[in-house]
């Protein structure tokens, strides 16, 4: 699931969500949203944080 999709089905804010998981830059949240970046620091807590529902694959176009 991409990680708008998730934010938008549990009506969470992305810079809540960037606190929850300890990404400080409010720009940075907005880039892995748009697939500007790749959350490589901070994957795993993603992942955590959506109970698995967003996974490393959910970055990536295969």
């Amino acid at each position: 699931m991409k990680l708008i999709d998730y934010l938008n089905k549990e009506n969470i804010k992305p810079l809540d969500f960037a606190k929850k998981v300890g990404i400080k830059g409010r720009v940075t949240i907005y880039r892995y949203i748009n697939g500007e970046a790749k959350p490589r620091l901070y994957m795993q807590a993603i992942c955590e944080a959506t109970n698995g529902e967003v996974t490393p694959a959910d970055f990536y176009d295969f």
